[in-house]
């Protein structure tokens, strides 16, 4: 009954699933493309005042619901990776002896200035250290640059680790979406972002705002915690090596 109420529908309500699906789509443009639940609801309420109620039952809306998401998805994907392309395409482009022209940058728009702020400081390096930035990804709410470099010359090698980490702690007070001020925010995910952009990652944790920095977490632990660690782990290195013992 549902699948031939789905295949109704999806005929009976095409053109407005499309049109919701658009509406939705430039919308969310102001999310950096993210899927904000917050954006749909207003959207989606809006579609059922323009449909006929007398042909759309409460029951529907499931099934409507998905039907615009799955039209929505693909959209926001490619109109996402299509901004994506251009900033850090741009990027490559400004600074080929910089950034390599094969680097990927596994994270959001936001950072991009994070990166560009970064090639002066890398062009300022003796020539003979051959900085180059490869890419990057976003780990745990920061920004992970990724430079290479001849690490045997005197002073390359804590020069370019001091970098990436001055960028690495820059990026948890920038937004990764539209570079703005940020925070580092706990949902199902650890993603730094502004209050605008914290629509994205959904219901919250209840240790969100608790912790500036997830690599820190050990370190901000009491030292109960640390000891409590430290015995698990060394129960689990024993525990490994008499299971392998076991089997000889």
């Amino acid at each position: 009954m549902t699948e031939d109420r789905k295949k109704e529908l999806s005929q009976m309500c095409r053109l407005e699933i499309r049109k919701t699906s658009v509406l939705m789509k430039m919308a969310l443009a102001e999310y950096g493309y993210h899927f904000a639940e917050s954006v749909f609801d207003v959207e989606f309420a809006a579609m059922f005042e323009r449909l006929n109620q007398e042909s759309v039952l409460p029951d529907d809306y499931e099934i409507l619901g998905n039907l615009v998401l799955s039209d929505l998805w693909p959209r926001l994907k490619q109109a996402h990776r299509e901004q994506r392309e251009n900033v850090f395409g741009h990027l490559k482009t400004m600074y080929p002896e910089t950034i390599s022209s094969d680097a990927e940058f596994a994270f959001d728009m936001g950072w991009a200035g994070l990166v560009q702020d970064a090639v002066p400081r890398i062009q300022s390096y003796p020539a003979a250290w051959r900085a180059k930035i490869t890419g990057g990804k976003e780990k745990l709410g920061c920004l992970v640059l990724h430079i290479a470099c001849d690490y045997d010359h005197p002073g390359c090698r804590s020069e370019v680790e001091r970098l990436r980490e001055e960028v690495r702690l820059r990026s948890l007070a920038t937004c990764e979406i539209c570079g703005g001020q940020g925070r580092l925010r706990l949902s199902s995910v650890a993603k730094t972002v502004c209050a605008k952009h914290a629509a994205v990652l959904g219901e919250m944790r209840e240790d969100d705002g608790l912790w500036a920095d997830a690599y820190r977490w050990r370190d901000e632990q009491p030292i109960e915690d640390h000891i409590a660690d430290v015995i698990a782990t060394g129960r689990a290195v024993i525990g490994a090596v008499e299971s392998e013992r076991n089997k000889d």
